[in-house]
Parts: C-alpha cells; structure tokens; sequence
C-alpha cells in the first residue's frame, strides 16, 4: 500500500486503515509542515499500527525535525529509506533541500562514525 503524506499535518489529517496491510510505504515529498495537534495524531495512528513495515521515503525536513525531537513519531516499525536535509550552498548563495537515501549516501565506518558519501556542493 501506499501513502502520500499531505502537505499540512494537522488536527484534520485522516490517515490510512491499516488494517490487515502487511507494509506501507509513506511519501513526505509534498510535507511542508506539522502542528502539535499534527504530531499528536500521527503518533496515535502509527502506534496504532506496530505490526505493519512502514517504509519512509522523501522525509521532509520539517518532519525529521519534529521527530528529532519526538520520540514516538519513528516507531521501531518503520524505516527511513530517504529524507532531505537543508543545505546552504556558498557557490550558489542559496538554500537547498538535498535528497539523501539511507544506504547509499549515509552509511557508517568501522568505529561507527557517520560517512557522507554524496557529493553535496555540485548539486
């Protein structure tokens, strides 16, 4: 099943029926913002849902900051195969909005340390 995220999450945001989905797989690409009432009922839908995969792709950067901050918004059920993060490039003087995919462009070293294996400032 698939879902796209709208671009307000807020006290009126339905979210799917789960019911009986083995996995869902979520798309941020149109997210712009979420408000308190947002993350509440988020929260109350996905935890509603533990025995479904969930699989995120395109996670906006407003969502990962709220998520950063609220644990229960990324439940051990689901995974984040993209995400973009906010980038200032000094070449181009302009913010922007990097698409980063899990697996290939973020991975860790032997020690455990983060490794950044995109080339940011040419995009």
């Amino acid at each position: 099943m698939n879902y796209v995220v709208p671009e307000f999450i807020n006290e009126q945001t339905e979210f799917p029926n789960l019911e009986g989905v083995d996995s869902l797989h979520i798309n941020f690409e149109d997210n712009r913002a979420i408000n308190s009432s947002g993350i509440a009922r988020w929260i109350s839908w996905i935890e509603g849902h533990s025995k479904t995969k969930i699989f995120m792709e395109v996670v906006s950067v407003t969502f990962l900051h709220q998520a950063s901050m609220v644990n229960e918004m990324l439940p051990e059920n689901c995974s984040i195969i993209s995400f973009k993060v906010p980038f200032y490039s000094e070449k181009l003087q302009e913010d922007r909005e990097i698409l980063f995919y899990s697996d290939a462009d973020i991975t860790l070293d032997s020690a455990g340390d983060l490794v950044i294996n995109k080339e940011i400032e040419k995009q």
